[in-house]
């Protein structure tokens, strides 16, 4: 619905636009829009994003990557500082002297350093270690103060390069944060999938100076391509999730489960294949546990196992299908089939339903919510304009998604909903939603950010 914010409850299958009822949003339906200050097409402004109070005054800060890499500048993030009035144009912009490093594919927040105060973590997985190999990646951690953005650490890929191609492990991308050994500090999840690893970095007051390596058992089943930290046996520790779109015994996708505690086991607790695998993986791309999350959805008291799979083909557009989410309920054991399986309302082959997953409270019951993007969506007529579906959790949560949310002005190829996060950014003590569209404005970018009422 060109201009309008689509906002509807799903009753039931919808057969026809005249099955859909107005419910009220808990978000003001008008967004606004941020940017850079002087908006470049090109650069993916958007991309990644993430929520935490990285400046110390108490109030949450959003944090927006532009990783595309510009003839004549290296990429950026930018921070926009919470306040009850927010800028919209950043308050601090923080980049590097290297281009081409892909600063800005991925971010994550936490307290990795025991102070008390909320770090940012900015992969950048095309880093190289040395003038022989190549996307070795490393990730710099800036630690939160009033004065952000002026100490970092900057942690590289322990993995060594392949020998025979000397391409690393795309280390940085992506990134989760846990505690995982239950010390009270969080640790640092690094993805490197091209070497099918995944580092733990273990919090401290110097990250990294520990870590373990885990590792798929498939070579070349990307493991690591999705990571994510959540209590899934409410043991008080913090266990890791690892997608590996390509693992599995058909090749059709594995979620792997690592239960955290004083010591990590070298091999996953659980393992959770695909329920649906497609017919012939060996011409359709993998795509699931392409995304994961995990929080308490159906309010338990257990983090909950929330899995992707957008199931589109790059390689082969005819063999894409609707994207799914599957929910595996936390508790005590871990059922390797799905208890719930979300799905858009009118599936389209090409929407990449579930291509990114947010979790948080967004109606303010008290239960995680769970907004998922479909970045490929037709909305207003114009194709890959994007959009978000919202399913609000608890007991009684569906399969139907209770909101829609659309860009005011879809704009085609704009992908809304590449990056999403949550967070009070105007601390009003209601939650707020940041969706990006890396895509629009020629590739420039934009952020729309709703807020809570």
């Amino acid at each position: 619905m060109k201009g309008q914010i689509v906002c509807r409850l799903m009753i039931g299958l919808l057969l026809t636009s005249n099955m859909m009822l107005t419910q009220s949003s808990p978000f003001h339906l008008q967004p606004i829009v941020l940017t850079e200050s002087r908006p470049v097409a090109g650069a993916c402004f958007g991309s990644a994003l993430a929520v935490g109070d990285f400046n110390n005054d108490k109030i949450s800060d959003l944090a927006v990557s532009a990783p595309c890499t510009l003839e004549n500048r290296a990429e950026r993030v930018f921070i926009f500082y919470g306040r009850q009035t927010l800028q919209r144009t950043p308050n601090l912009t923080l980049s590097t002297r290297e281009a081409g490093i892909g600063f800005g594919f991925a971010f994550a927040a936490g307290d990795w350093t025991r102070d008390g105060r909320t770090d940012l973590a900015v992969g950048a997985p095309e880093a190289s270690n040395s003038e022989e190999s190549l996307l070795d990646g490393r990730v710099i951690i800036y630690r939160g103060a009033s004065n952000f953005g002026a100490n970092s650490t900057t942690v590289r890929s322990p993995l060594p390069p392949d020998p025979d191609s000397l391409i690393g492990g795309r280390f940085g991308d992506p990134l989760a944060s846990g505690d995982v050994d239950g010390d009270g500090t969080s640790d640092l999840i690094v993805g490197a999938w091209l070497m099918d690893t995944v580092v733990v970095l273990y919090g401290g007051n110097t990250i990294g100076s520990r870590r373990t390596l885990l590792q798929g058992g498939i070579v070349g089943e990307q493991f690591g391509f999705a990571v994510a930290a959540g209590d899934i046996n409410k043991d008080g520790f913090a266990d890791i999730l690892i997608g590996a779109p390509f693992g599995g015994s058909n090749g059709a996708g594995v979620v792997y489960v690592f239960l955290g505690g004083k010591s990590l086991s070298g091999r996953p607790n659980v393992t959770l294949p695909n329920p649906q695998p497609p017919a012939n993986p060996a011409i359709t791309d993998p795509t699931f546990a392409s995304s994961l999350a995990a929080a308490d959805i159906n309010g338990d008291g257990y983090a909950d196992i929330i899995v992707g799979s957008p199931n589109t083909s790059e390689s082969d557009p005819t063999e894409s299908r609707p994207g799914r989410v599957y929910i595996y309920f936390g508790g005590p054991t871990i059922s390797s089939t799905p208890d719930l399986t979300l799905q858009e309302p009118d599936p389209q082959a090409t929407s990449a339903f579930a291509y990114a997953l947010a979790v948080g409270d967004l109606n303010g019951d008290g239960t995680a919510d769970l907004a998922v993007s479909a970045i490929g969506a037709t909305a207003g007529n114009r194709q890959r304009a994007g959009r978000v579906y919202l399913f609000y959790g608890g007991p009684t949560i569906g399969p139907n998604p209770d909101l829609i949310l659309e860009p005011p002005s879809p704009e085609a190829g704009a992908e809304f909903g590449t990056a999403m996060a949550i967070g009070d950014l105007n601390k009003d003590g209601k939650p707020d939603l940041a969706v990006g569209a890396p895509g629009a404005s020629r590739r420039a970018g934009q952020v729309f950010l709703y807020f809570g009422r």
